[in-house]
């Protein structure tokens, strides 16, 4: 199975950054 997974960081300017990852995952 493949999902996504969403990350938000936020950075120290106070920017907000979402950062998308294809991950494996077992069944």
């Amino acid at each position: 199975k493949l999902a996504i997974v969403y990350l938000t960081y936020k950075l120290a300017d106070g920017r907000v950054v979402l950062h998308g990852h294809v991950g494996d995952i077992g069944e």
